[in-house]
């Protein structure tokens, strides 16, 4: 009902079906409608509803849109990792209205997807904030040679897919300004998001926004006239602290504990904004790059762009922690697609029943990802706070019932933590580590919800023939 029960359908018995879908595929994630709705008739009223113009996917996004920004009003600032996907869906008949998604050689049909999720300052999802679709030109965007060979796109900045960044930090703005206006989203934006418009639009709405830089050989013109070169100044700058980051073993990395020393300041980033048309623009960037790394090792080297005040290296420290948290919208994705809802698997004919089903699975990977974070980091909360009634007496029956040799010192009703209950859960589905050493991740909380769904439906049933 929360994240669903203010879709505007047109009809209030709509309303009520696509309530009980989203109840019956947070209990059961799949891709595919047969996985969520095993029965012929819960089915066919799924397919008819997913089929109905009425039910419209904006309708079904800005009830779940909503929902995340009033969870997000109780804090000063909302972290809002914002980073674009794709669902590559198969369609060798070309029948279901997909664009090409990836290189156009190789032929792969889908949709691509900007997403935005909101986090509370510990980092655990609150729900999307936004989400937006789009399908590619089956043909390659008309562009110009310029110097060195290189291309330069000729539409406008509007029709440009950088673009749809802007369009997704305004319409969350909106959003937050209803649902929570005393709340201040910070976005957080990956590489992807270091282009012109997001910058000149960061800047003139006053948005709180941190971007991963890329183009670190940007051009710059100082006060006095001169051009200066973006990199080279930054290592210019004197540090103002270091601190430790520990970097795992990988491939060609050496595990370590890196150095980071820091620099910040303000650097007049020159832009072009038309053909003879140029802009400076000063934007606080932080550079932080690793002292003395190891004998052949490439040293850790980052930089960032960011509206917010930094002065000290704990102004800096705040900055690069919050962009820390941008990771969680990567592990939405991969949940969403093809973890456990596995949404790239869905069989539907219709570009729009997909979209429409892809939302409601986009609302149910969201609250994979709360429940996991929120086992990690409030974990003495009230389980209550993330599991209906039925899902935490569920999982003490079971345990009572001699599923695992846990023992369960809690009985029906009572209301354990939710750390308790999502290391039963994981355990359900196959989590075999220390919940405190190696915390359960979001595909065996998706099998043990799955293993708790049966019980949790038979206890609804029952409650509702007493009453």
């Amino acid at each position: 009902m929360d994240e669903f029960g203010g879709a505007k359908l047109g009809d209030a018995r709509r309303q009520q079906r696509l309530v009980a879908m989203a109840a019956q595929a947070a209990r059961r994630p799949a891709g595919m409608v047969t996985g969520v709705f095993p029965i012929g008739a819960q089915r066919e009223a799924v397919y008819r509803l997913l089929s109905n113009e009425a039910s419209s996917r904006e309708a079904l996004g800005a009830s779940a849109y909503q929902a995340a920004a009033r969870r997000c009003a109780e804090y000063a600032d909302a972290i809002v990792p914002m980073d674009g996907s794709s669902l590559n869906l198969r369609d060798p008949s070309r029948r279901r209205g997909l664009g090409p998604v990836g290189s156009r050689q190789m032929g792969a049909q889908g949709v691509l997807v900007m997403s935005a999720l909101a986090l509370n300052p510990q980092g655990t999802p609150l729900g999307l904030l936004d989400q937006h679709y789009w399908t590619r030109s089956p043909l390659p965007p008309k562009r110009v040679a310029r110097q060195r060979g290189s291309k330069h796109d000729k539409r406008p900045r509007e029709t440009r897919e950088s673009f749809i960044w802007v369009e997704a930090m305004r319409r969350v703005t909106k959003v937050m300004a209803v649902a929570a206006p005393e709340t201040r989203p910070w976005f957080q934006l990956d590489r992807g998001a270091d282009c012109m418009s997001v910058l000149m639009e960061a800047a003139d709405a006053q948005m709180h926004v941190t971007v991963r830089a890329v183009y670190r050989e940007r051009c710059l013109r100082w006060p006095n006239g001169r051009d200066g070169n973006l990199a080279s100044s930054m290592r210019r700058q004197p540090v103002i602290g270091t601190y430790p980051v520990d970097v795992p073993p990988r491939l060609g990395q050496l595990e370590r504990t890196a150095t980071m020393a820091v620099r910040v300041a303000r650097m007049p980033l020159l832009l072009r904004i038309g053909k003879k048309r140029r802009r400076v623009l000063e934007v606080t960037t932080i550079l932080a790059i690793e002292q003395n790394p190891p004998r052949g090792e490439t040293p850790l080297c980052w930089m960032l762009f960011t509206t917010h005040k930094v002065v000290t290296i704990a102004d800096a420290m705040t900055v690069v922690d919050a962009y820390s948290r941008r990771w969680r919208i990567e592990d939405f994705h991969k949940t969403w697609k093809s973890g456990a809802c596995n949404i790239e698997s869905t069989k539907l004919e219709s570009k729009d029943s997909i979209l429409r089903w892809a939302t409601i699975m986009a609302s149910v990977a969201a609250r994979i990802e709360h429940i996991k974070h929120a086992a990690r980091t409030t974990p003495d909360a009230p389980a209550t706070s993330v599991f209906s009634r039925d899902e935490i007496d569920a999982a003490i029956l079971l345990y009572k019932a001699g599923v695992t040799k846990i023992r369960v010192p809690y009985s029906r009703g009572d209301t354990p933590t939710v750390g308790q209950v999502t290391g039963w859960i994981a355990s359900l589905g196959g989590h075999r580590g220390n919940p405190k050493k190696r915390p359960p991740g979001a595909k065996v909380i998706h099998r043990g919800l799955e293993f708790v769904a049966g019980a949790a439906f038979a206890l609804a049933a029952l409650r509702r023939e007493k009453m």
